[in-house]
């Protein structure tokens, strides 16, 4: 950190300020993840927490986003994820598998149907233990087996990160 106005602060206190203002607004995190490499390391896991992706250009960009983050950092920081759109379907296969650590996945489709189609592993393999909740087509279902149950909360979805 060699800027001027920012010697007069310790490291610590500058990076309480500016992840408590990136919790705040999604805006903010993401200005604050263009003031410096030190910087965007404070704010990527506060913006990559929680991400709702609802259109094909969203999903495609996010996919070029994760691309450039370690594997480590996709799997382990990305907790919920919501993708609401159809496709492209390969982009949607590739998302879900390299966010393979996900606690919450939310999806605007059925997933049994995108396991029937081809799925990625993460979806259709049976050894792999699935997501705590899946909100499949307005259905709550666990995993890929569709069997219905209540989701602990939606609201972290409604303050998600619009990528």
């Amino acid at each position: 950190m060699k800027s001027s106005s920012c010697l007069n602060f310790p490291t610590e206190i500058l990076r309480d300020i500016f992840e408590l203002a990136a919790i705040d607004d999604r805006r903010t995190a993401l200005s604050i993840a263009l003031v410096s490499s030190w910087a965007r390391q404070w704010t990527d896991p506060i913006i990559y927490h929680t991400v709702l992706l609802e259109t094909p250009r969203a999903l495609t960009n996010f996919l070029l986003a994760i691309s450039h983050k370690p594997t480590r950092f996709v799997q382990t920081r990305i907790q919920n994820l919501g993708i609401f759109t159809m496709g492209p379907i390969q982009t949607i296969d590739r998302v879900i598998s390299a966010c393979s650590g996900v606690k919450s996945l939310a999806c605007g489709f059925p997933l049994p149907w995108y396991a029937r189609i081809g799925g990625c592993d993460t979806v259709r393999g049976p050894s792999r233990a699935a997501p705590p909740w899946v909100v499949v087509s307005g259905w709550v279902g666990y995993g890929a087996c569709g069997v219905l149950c209540d989701p602990p909360s939606r609201s972290h979805y409604r303050k998600s990160a619009h990528i």
